[in-house]
């Protein structure tokens, strides 16, 4: 109970799984004195074609002369792998006292004589494999057998949760990065737009002063019309700026008194080219002598 308090306490407080693994097997080959300990860990791959397909790779080993570059990866799929695939699909336990009777089971170290398989599931999905080699029988016991057993429990919702939090962190970083590129569309966006606007505003300006010659009635309102819906969207195209200059904390607010009313004319004149032709009756009531509101236009 001791050692298995002090080796889950010693992996859930390590930053990265196979830090958290290393400490395991280091720890389980200090306590039992095995050849080997191996402990392998699902993972996702694709083939050279773009097929993808899920296996087995070792993530931390302890033992003498052993190199865990040198271990090969068990893909799963419904045959192959050897012993230890079988072990991964059907989700069981495999005890070996004497591995030279399993023609299928390959060993991590030569001379190996008994060995110990168990699957690390979470729910019904497998997520890795704790392999160990004795010298002898018995250190394959009921006691370790059940010692193993109990440390894969632990083991498999430590792995499970620091997977989670792994893909969360990726899963932020990616929402930032859509965030920054969707800040940067809006600003392109809207310096491309200021430009063809500007003219509008600008031409429909000379044109209510008269410098394209005398305009009727209904030609002036229109005109109104259409600067003042310019100018309403350059507002709000500069609104969009603003909210990228939020994001990168650069906003400056311009606080100022004004009159309500010109504002409150500027959205009855948009009102009014939205409601032309259309049986309704758009109306604007403003008391006199309103005072100034102090605040950002």
């Amino acid at each position: 109970m001791g050692f298995l308090f002090e080796v889950t306490t010693s992996a859930a407080a390590a930053t990265k799984v196979n830090d958290a693994l290393e400490n395991v097997v280091d720890s389980l080959y200090s306590l039992i004195s095995p050849r080997a300990v191996v402990i392998y860990l699902k993972q996702l791959y694709a083939d050279p074609l773009g097929n993808t397909f899920e296996a087995l790779e070792a993530a931390s080993l302890a033992g003498v002369g052993v190199d865990k570059d040198s271990l090969p990866r068990i893909r799963l799929a419904e045959r192959g792998g050897g012993t230890l695939g079988e072990v991964a699909r059907t989700r069981q336990l495999r005890v070996l006292t004497d591995v030279a009777s399993d023609i299928h089971y390959q060993r991590i170290v030569p001379n190996s004589a008994s060995a110990l398989i168990m699957p690390m599931v979470s729910g019904n999905e497998l997520l890795g494999l704790i392999q160990m080699e004795g010298t002898t029988a018995t250190e394959v016991n009921s006691d370790n057998v059940q010692l193993v057993q109990t440390l894969a429990g632990s083991l498999s919702a430590i792995v499970q949760n620091a997977q989670f939090v792994d893909r969360l962190s990726r899963a932020n970083e990616e929402l930032l990065q859509l965030d920054k590129l969707k800040s940067d569309f809006l600003a392109n966006m809207s310096h491309e737009l200021r430009t063809p606007l500007n003219s509008i505003i600008g031409f429909s300006r000379m044109m209510l002063k008269g410098m394209s010659g005398q305009l009727t009635e209904m030609q002036e309102q229109d005109l109104n019309t259409i600067f003042n819906s310019g100018n309403h969207l350059l507002t709000v195209i500069n609104d969009i700026l603003d909210q990228a200059k939020i994001a990168a904390g650069k906003m400056t607010i311009n606080v100022e008194e004004f009159d309500v009313k010109p504002e409150l004319e500027a959205v009855k004149s948009i009102g009014l080219g939205l409601v032309k032709d259309k049986p309704i009756d758009l109306r604007m009531g403003v008391s006199p002598n309103m005072p100034k509101v102090f605040g950002d236009k």
